[in-house]
């Protein structure tokens, strides 16, 4: 119950803000640039859906984040002093209900449809996301236009088309951020902790942000199309929600920077002219923006799926660890591409589970594998970033650790040998397994034409040793 009330107040506060923010986004006295607060709305109906499948509660459910959105609108609208009246605020505001919860239902309807299967949605997300926004933009742009119908308001059809370019434009920009904002923010946040070495490939991202800031600070909107040249390189070569931010940062630089530069003194332009000149700009750049998120979903669709193809073809399926090719091709790459790796010493741990035979015959197969894949995760923990682990073959297993002396890989291997000792596997319906390790070790230096098959062979007799003096020990080559 406290983690829901949490979500409550997250709704309003963050509705209220956005809506302040979108208030005071006025580079004209007629002309409102932004109001993200319905797609911010929309947006948090979908973190915030409840899960289960009573229909009544979902209804009630949907029913309060409405009132909470609407109440955190007319709040902030209130405190805002441009001369309307309460009337006109209150009628205002209840417009924005036209776009929010026609939006929400749009996106149930394709969530649970044909539409959005797994298998077709990597394709479609974006649409998926926009879509919904497009319903309600023309939703509440009808019942904008209804309520001028029914006041007898001039210039109904001009009104209504400013309100729906608005609405899209807006929605368009901020929708897949604002959907997408834990991933972003863990993701920002995880830059951040790795240090200016991990930062070094996001300069071009902050190059290009200071470009924007720069054309909206001094340029004319001729530089529009120079901005959104950028905007499409970064989404064939960044991640998608790189992309994402790139896109709302520039969408509303560029909505700013035009409405600004039409609204300076001396440029002759009528309010009729500007509103027409700003809706077609609006609706033209929300379609560019559409597309080039589209482009970009896609493209690091296929980078992931390339990804998991060359894993699956390097790592072994069972461990996640290397296999024998995958392993002997980086460890040849390391010794001999990569600049500054030359004369380095290379330790070569050799590990085999002891009695692994008895494991699989006493409790199965099943635990078997559990066994493999809890002795892989526990050498993972113990191992540095660039040390290499590959499945040699059925229960044994290769460390190969750069830069370890004979000396530090021995007392490597002892840790390992007594972490995984102290650390029994979970067997279902049984008392927790323990088992045991062996460690050979052999060492060669990178770039004196020793052979890394030589050192594996050494490795491989010392651990023979080690099992032919009792098991559960390490030993180095050559041995004593």
């Amino acid at each position: 119950m406290c983690r829901y009330l949490v979500r409550l107040c997250v709704l309003f506060f963050a509705v209220y803000l956005v809506s302040d923010w979108g208030l005071n986004f006025r580079p004209g006295n007629n002309v409102s640039l932004f109001w993200p607060a319905n797609v911010l709305a929309f947006s948090l109906f979908i973190h915030f859906r409840l899960r289960r499948r009573h229909v009544g509660r979902q209804l009630l459910h949907n029913a309060l984040l409405t009132v909470i959105s609407y109440s955190a609108m007319l709040v902030a609208a209130l405190s805002f002093e441009d001369g309307s009246g309460i009337e006109q605020k209150v009628i205002y505001c209840a417009f924005n209900i036209g776009f929010y919860l026609p939006a929400w239902l749009c996106f149930i309807y394709c969530f649970h449809s044909r539409f959005l299967q797994r298998s077709t949605f990597t394709g479609n997300a974006v649409l998926v996301m926009t879509i919904p926004v497009v319903a309600g933009a023309f939703c509440s742009a009808a019942v904008f236009g209804l309520w001028l119908w029914v006041t007898n308001s001039a210039d109904i059809y001009q009104l209504m088309r400013g309100w729906f370019s608005e609405q899209l434009s807006t929605g368009i920009i901020f929708v897949c951020f604002f959907i997408r904002f834990k991933a972003i923010f863990r993701t920002v946040r995880r830059q951040l902790h790795r240090g200016w070495q991990q930062l070094r490939p996001q300069v071009l991202v902050i190059v290009f942000l200071v470009f924007v800031l720069l054309c909206v600070l001094f340029s004319g909107t001729e530089m529009v199309a120079l901005i959104l040249f950028p905007l499409a390189w970064f989404a064939l070569r960044y991640s998608f929600k790189t992309t994402v931010v790139l896109c709302m940062l520039t969408g509303v630089a560029l909505n700013y920077l035009y409405a600004v530069r039409l609204l300076e003194p001396g440029t002759g332009v009528t309010q009729a002219d500007l509103d027409a000149m700003l809706n077609a700009f609006r609706l033209n750049l929300s379609i560019l923006i559409m597309a080039i998120l589209m482009v970009s979903r896609v493209v690091s669709a296929n980078k992931i799926l390339l990804k998991r193809i060359e894993s699956g073809s390097s790592r072994d399926v069972l461990s996640g660890a290397l296999n024998r090719r995958a392993f002997l091709a980086q460890l040849s790459r390391l010794c001999t591409e990569r600049e500054g790796l030359a004369h380095r010493e290379v330790a070569i741990l050799f590990l085999d589970i002891d009695n692994f035979k008895k494991i699989n015959d006493i409790y199965g197969h099943s635990t078997g594998d559990d066994v493999i894949r809890h002795f892989v995760a526990l050498l993972k923990k113990q191992m540095r970033q660039n040390d290499l682990i590959c499945r040699w073959g059925g229960e044994e297993f290769i460390i190969a650790a750069l830069d370890l002396s004979p000396p530090d890989a021995l007392l490597l291997g002892e840790r390992l040998r007594a972490w995984v000792a102290l650390t029994p596997v979970k067997v279902p319906g049984a008392a927790p397994l323990s088992f045991t390790t062996s460690v050979g070790i052999s060492a060669f230096r990178c770039g004196l034409g020793e052979n890394i098959h030589l050192a594996i062979n050494r490795a491989d007799e010392a651990l023979y040793e080690a099992k032919k003096q009792g098991r559960n020990r390490v030993k180095m080559y050559p041995p004593s």
